[in-house]
């Protein structure tokens, strides 16, 4: 029975060396009482399949927070509405973004929006898809967002650039990675981890929770956790509610082990 919950994001938290790291995963978990999950902005199937340096673990909070997975099965899902999805032509139509994606519930990337030549040979090669799969027509984008009932739509921007995004759009932003998430109304990473702790049954000075940027802020928020671990200095926002603060990914799997495993 887990008792334990050890949740960490992915880019700019975990280090991109991972042997080390994934061993110390894997001893966390041969303890039993521990679950691990990671909890991105991102695709996790994508990530695993474009890093290579993200490990195996039996949770999952996907898209933002919009998918909740353990053991392989959705148990939660939140697709963006409809009205939400026809304000998002007036973002995508705005100059610097270089590509926006959507995925499908199973987590794997589905189409691009992208409209130069250069940039979609590049996606093709990186994300392993179809020339199909990518379009230059945000109408057309958006229409396959709402066939496939999509739950978050990534858009990467060049370094700097910030987008206007209207009110009614729930988005958050990863400095680390220039890179917006448009989900449901009312779904961030700090709801996804709530929605965990409930289906696990696990008592919130249980939790240990690990993120770097901007976007991990509402885990710290919304999640009453005793210890909270900000890695780098980005995000003075979320320096100022994390419990403890480390230098960089190399440091997490130490400070992992000290916590969970020295301790026992």
């Amino acid at each position: 029975m887990v008792n334990e919950l050890l949740v960490m994001d992915v880019d700019g938290t975990q280090p991109t060396t991972l042997e080390s790291f994934n061993k110390t995963i894997r001893r966390i978990l041969s303890q039993g009482s521990i679950g691990v999950s990671v909890a991105t902005g991102n695709s996790f199937r994508s990530l695993q399949g474009r890093l290579g340096y993200v490990p195996n673990v039996p949770m999952v909070l996907d898209n933002g927070g919009s998918i909740c997975t353990i053991e392989g099965k959705n148990l939660v899902y939140h697709p963006i509405e409809t009205y939400e999805l026809n304000t998002l032509e007036f973002v995508l139509r705005q100059k610097g973004i270089e590509y926006a994606y959507f995925s499908s519930k199973a987590s794997r990337v589905l189409y691009f929006y992208c409209t130069s030549l250069d940039m979609m040979n590049f996606i093709k090669k990186k994300y392993t898809i179809r020339r199909s799969q990518i379009t230059p027509d945000p109408t057309f984008f958006l229409q396959q967002c709402t066939k496939y009932r999509t739950c978050q739509i990534a858009i990467k921007v060049t370094p700097g650039v910030r987008l206007s995004i209207p009110s009614v759009l729930n988005h958050s932003y990863s400095q680390h990675v220039s890179m917006y998430g448009i989900q449901n109304r009312g779904i961030n990473k700090g709801v996804g981890v709530l929605k965990l702790k409930q289906i696990l049954d696990i008592p919130q000075e249980e939790i240990v929770l690990a993120g770097d940027d901007y976007n991990d802020i509402t885990m710290f928020e919304f999640v009453p956790a005793p210890v909270k671990i900000a890695v780098s200095q980005k995000s003075p926002e979320l320096i100022e509610l994390a419990t403890h603060v480390i230098d960089s990914p190399e440091d997490l799997g130490p400070f992992l082990e000290k916590l969970f495993l020295e301790s026992k």
